[in-house]
């Protein structure tokens, strides 16, 4: 037997296939087109249409437990579909609090770290848990350029960390960023360019320069900063 055929989940019951179901005694209290759909996917595992109904059905149900076993079960078998990592964890969010829900959205990155689209979501999922927490949210950005932001399409994880610093007024960091971003082979690179210039044309030298590039840089053009 597989692994994933010898996994249950605690008070289910284990089919061939490796998906449990609820006993019986809360099998009644399911309705007939919902007991159909986990009939379906106890017979065939690989039935995805069903699995999308069977998740549909969590989503309008008070009963947490239930929702859980399928979202648990679902992604056992389908890791990479980020979005349902992303669906998982706002549905712990709204049963289960926030603690829960960013449980869900680590385990989803473990599962699919070069997700871009994940990140983002866990970026601004971060943004809101932690208020004042620029440190912890900075940090969160650095672990996500770090596993995909080498990617040719990861223009949109950096642009939300710049617009993310340029929202904090540290222009300083936004200069950084946009250093980084171009040294880096993205799909939309000419217009970061042209973001970045229009950057530096907005903003005085002394604040978007630490003092010694400043110094070097007025130096070299024989200038004096006020």
């Amino acid at each position: 037997m597989s692994q994933a055929s010898s996994d249950t989940f605690e008070d289910g019951v284990r089919s061939d296939e490796g998906v449990s179901v609820k006993k019986d005694h809360e099998q009644s209290i399911l309705s007939a087109e919902e007991l159909q759909c986990w009939s379906s996917v106890r017979e065939d595992p690989n039935d995805f249409q069903s699995w999308i109904k069977l998740l549909q059905f969590a989503e309008t149900k008070e009963q947490s437990s239930r929702g859980r076993e399928a979202y648990e079960q679902f992604l056992k078998r389908y890791p990479f579909c980020y979005g349902y990592w992303k669906k998982f964890s706002d549905y712990e969010k709204k049963h289960s609090g926030m603690d829960e829900a960013r449980k869900i959205f680590e385990r989803g990155l473990k599962a699919v770290p070069l997700s871009i689209d994940l990140w983002i979501h866990y970026i601004n999922f971060t943004i809101q848990l932690v208020k004042n927490g620029d440190k912890i949210v900075r940090e969160t950005f650095e672990k996500a350029l770090n596993q995909c932001g080498l990617d040719y399409r990861s223009d949109r994880l950096w642009e939300s960390f710049i617009d993310w610093e340029k929202s904090k007024g540290n222009w300083k960091n936004v200069m950084k960023l946009y250093e980084r971003l171009l040294d880096t082979p993205v799909q939309n690179s000419q217009t970061h360019f042209k973001n970045f210039l229009q950057f530096v044309n907005s903003q005085p030298p002394k604040d978007i320069l630490e003092p010694e590039e400043l110094t070097s840089l007025t130096d070299e053009l024989g200038l004096k900063v006020p």
